[in-house]
């Protein structure tokens, strides 16, 4: 099986095109950013996505992957605009698995209006909904054949402070996935969780406070019975593999897609039980392979 892990692409809309009321908030600080220079660095995530395709196309890829940061606002009208962007790379409903970014769970109302899930509700399902309340879809799982299933986790949620951009995975979440890993139609598998946020940092340090996974060390916990699988997060824009101490499975971190000069990705090959992972690149307007990592 092949499998395709993108992330944090951030496609953005016009800001002439917002309306003013929702700018209040936290998401004044985000658009003041756009203008002094972060726009610029997504400025040509559209094309990009397209270019994405294009090595999709030609590698014959599996299941696709996202985890989060579709958007720099979190307003809906974002979140329209990358699910039609994302949409022609979209096979059919189950080769498409995704979990929100903190940009795309910016503000409250981006929570109260559910627009993540108005528009990739789809991509969210769950092949096990005893695990998971009627009020969240969190957590989901998918089984792919006899030898693969994906857990995804929502570890984002809205900061209203500007300083602030961390992320936790719920008590509820992390009970639920306890329960789901101890499941036998799970533990003979080859087992990925989606997640945004990262564990550790490429140095093998826990991310800041203000940045990162808030109760990592918990989630580390309950990942320690997992004896084959994977743990895929975007967040930071900057690919890399890490080992945990503790764990007997790698973080992967898929970077950015579409950020100017660091454009990244990962292909996954999971065959005969043996998982392989290649760092992926943007040069001369395509994306490549440069080797295992």
């Amino acid at each position: 099986m092949r499998i395709l892990h993108f992330s944090d692409p951030h496609f953005q809309i016009p800001l002439k095109n917002v309306p003013i009321k929702s700018l209040f908030g936290k998401r004044m600080i985000g658009a003041f950013n756009l203008l002094r220079g972060r726009a610029a660095r997504f400025s040509e995530a559209d094309e990009k996505i397209k270019a994405f395709g294009k090595f999709q196309q030609e590698n014959s890829i599996d299941l696709l992957v996202c985890t989060g940061d579709f958007s720099s606002l979190g307003l809906e009208k974002e979140l329209k605009n990358a699910y039609n962007l994302i949409k022609p790379l979209i096979k059919d409903k189950k080769s498409f698995l995704t979990v929100p970014g903190n940009h795309d769970i910016y503000a409250k109302d981006t929570t109260r209006g559910r627009f993540f899930s108005k528009y990739f509700g789809d991509f969210i399902k769950t092949d096990m909904p005893q695990f998971r309340s009627k009020k969240t879809p969190w957590p989901y799982v998918r089984f792919f054949g006899e030898d693969l299933v994906v857990i995804g986790l929502n570890s984002a949620r809205p900061n209203p402070e500007p300083w602030l951009s961390s992320g936790k995975i719920s008590l509820f979440q992390l009970e639920m996935l306890k329960k789901i890993l101890s499941d036998e139609r799970v533990r003979s598998r080859f087992v990925l969780i989606l997640t945004h946020y990262a564990i550790k940092r490429k140095d093998g340090r826990f991310d800041t406070k203000t940045h990162g996974l808030s109760n990592a060390k918990e989630f580390i916990e309950i990942c320690k019975s997992i004896k084959n699988g994977a743990i895929l997060n975007g967040h930071i824009h900057d690919c890399y593999r890490v080992n945990i101490e503790g764990l007997s499975v790698s973080q992967y971190c898929a970077g950015s897609l579409t950020q100017k000069g660091r454009e990244s990705f990962i292909m996954y090959e999971l065959k005969g039980g043996v998982f392989k992972a290649f760092r992926g690149v943007y040069e001369k307007r395509e994306y490549k392979i440069t080797g295992e990592m």
